[in-house]
């Protein structure tokens, strides 16, 4: 059973005065791990300051300490540890370093250290080798020669043009991302696996920020702490819809006042059919009537509908305000309100007008899906069940493994799934989040011909989780039929756990005329040809254009 421990710890490198003890604190707080400092460790244990160390005891005995130090924080895994400047200057305590953490190193150059060492710190004499008559030249020399150890970090960071340390912090979570994805060494399978351990943290990395995602079961009240490091005076807008409303709004306004968070709630009618640019002009009129402002935050409240709208309003209005998805249904939380992806439906496709703007996170109470209606829940399982078919081999078996009490809603089983499946988009999301090289497309698996469903059908006739299972089926039938499959079990595999999760196979009634229009109008498609994800084998997919229109039409109808 994968383990907490999967997850990569983080060893922060660099030279005195770039910030390692004050920015590692602010990650491992946001991370919800222990953090420890060397030195610290050190002076504890010996019961003398680093100065006398070096006077009594000599630098190679301190070296000694330093190892054992590094062995034994590491050995609290996960854990986010700062090192001295030399520690990993050694060969043994760099291996020691890489072989379960992340290291990311920060920098700066020799002027701006001088400056925060011997302007701005207090400490100066903690540090020996810098008590020369001219430091920045004994900065300039030692920094030289451990630059080589530093370049060998994973991920290096230039502190000098980051405006404050919160700043710097969020950038150490971003680096950690992008180099856990590979950590494995397996490009598809995120090392963020299921945890014993509630309120563990993931989270989409991009070019512009780090959008964290909380996930634990029954923690809706512990919002506001979450809140706290984004919000001074700003005003809260609450975007709801009015089935989900009845269950939790009151309560999170009651949270979110308690902290003397100013708030605003409008709501709209559940229901995919509320995705549309008339509704989003109806909101962004009770906002402006509100005077909200770029700097304040919308809150989605609800599934997919309404994380979809809410997003779009936060991305449109006033050219941009940060937003938060609090996901209420299944398919929003292992899926929708994960990427950044807003939109609203036009009457010729769905999302078709809309942009990226990620969430400042995405907070994740599984308890929620306690109070929603059976076939939501069933409908919702069908996307965890794409990411596992399509993802990691290793979820799918989990699924498997575990549909009996996934279907009941058991606590800690149903919360590692989430969190799995969340870890898993999240990661393909952050190797390509606004769809440029291709590797996000991989999660439209089914859903050109899902999205077709939807539309052709009526908006609401099938929800997005049932049309996305018919789509899968369908794909499934086709790779099989094609000659694309080379594993022949891999269609009963579909339907099987398809079935398991109260899924439907195939559709009501047969397609409606407009089915074919719909596919070609698919966001992924170019020109007359539809990129299709189709799958060689469980995890293994590929992107190919050749499946011929005609074919999938038919395969529809057969079903």
């Amino acid at each position: 059973m994968p383990s907490f421990t999967d997850l990569p710890s983080i060893v922060l490198t660099g030279f005195s005065g770039t910030g390692k003890s004050t920015v590692g604190q602010l990650v491992a707080k946001q991370l919800g791990w222990d953090f420890a400092d060397t030195d610290q460790m050190i002076i504890r244990e010996s019961g003398m300051s680093i100065p006398k160390i070096f006077e009594t005891k000599g630098e190679a005995w301190f070296r000694q300490l330093e190892s054992t130090a590094l062995e034994n924080a590491l050995s609290r895994s996960p854990i986010v540890v700062a090192v001295g400047g030399g520690t990993l200057t050694s060969s043994r305590n760099l291996d020691i370093a890489q072989t379960s953490s992340i290291v990311i190193c920060l920098e700066a150059n020799p002027l701006e250290i001088y400056n925060r060492l011997f302007h701005e710190s207090s400490t100066t004499d903690e540090r020996p080798l810098l008590n020369t008559p001219d430091p920045l030249a004994a900065i300039k020399k030692l920094k030289a020669d451990r630059q080589a150890s530093y370049a060998d970090s994973h991920w290096i960071i230039q502190t000098q043009t980051f405006e404050s340390t919160e700043k710097i912090a969020l950038e150490v979570l971003r680096g950690w991302h992008l180099c856990r994805v590979n950590f494995s060494h397996k490009l598809f399978r995120s090392t963020a696996k299921p945890t014993p351990f509630s309120g563990s943290r993931i989270g989409v990395s991009s070019e512009r920020t780090f959008s964290p995602i909380f996930v634990d079961w029954g923690h809706l009240n512990k919002l506001t702490e979450h809140l706290a490091p984004y919000i001074t005076n700003e005003k809260v807008f609450i975007i709801s819809d009015d089935q989900v409303a009845q269950y939790y709004l009151t309560d999170l306004e009651r949270t979110l006042r308690q902290s003397n968070i100013e708030t605003q709630s409008i709501l709209v009618p559940s229901g995919e059919a509320t995705k549309t640019l008339s509704s989003a002009s109806r909101i962004h009129g009770w906002m402006a009537r509100n005077r909200a402002q770029r700097r304040d935050i919308v809150i989605a409240l609800g599934g997919g509908v309404v994380g979809d709208l809410a997003g779009f309003i936060a991305a449109t209005f006033g050219r941009g305000m940060r937003f938060i998805q609090i996901p209420t249904s299944l398919a929003a939380m292992v899926d929708a309100s994960i990427g950044g992806k807003v939109a609203v439906n036009l009457r010729a496709a769905k999302n078709l007008v809309g942009s990226f703007h990620q969430p400042m996170f995405t907070f994740v109470d599984v308890k929620m899906l306690s109070t929603l209606p059976q076939r939501e829940l069933r409908s919702g399982w069908a996307e965890a069940i794409k990411h596992g078919l399509v993802l990691d081999e290793n979820y799918f078996a989990f699924l498997d493994d575990n549909w009996n009490s996934l279907n009941t809603l058991d606590a800690e089983t149903t919360t590692k799934a989430i969190h799995w499946s969340a870890a898993l988009k999240s990661t393909i999301v952050s190797m390509d989040e606004t769809e440029q090289n291709g590797t996000r497309t991989l999660l439209n698996y089914g859903h050109t011909l899902g999205h077709a469903i939807e539309a052709s059908a009526g908006y609401g006739e099938y929800l997005h989780g049932e049309a996305v299972s018919i789509g899968m089926h369908a794909v499934a039938t086709i790779a099989n039929n094609l000659g694309l499959s080379e594993d022949k079990q891999l269609l009963q595999i579909h339907s099987e756990i398809l079935s398991r999760f109260g899924l439907p196979l195939r559709l009501t009634k047969r397609p409606s005329r407009g089915i074919k229009a719909a596919m070609l109008k698919d966001k992924k498609s170019v020109g007359n040809s539809i990129n299709w994800v189709v799958l060689q084998r469980l995890g293994h997919p590929i992107v190919t254009t050749a499946v011929p229109h005609d074919l999938a039409i038919s395969t529809l109808r057969n079903l």
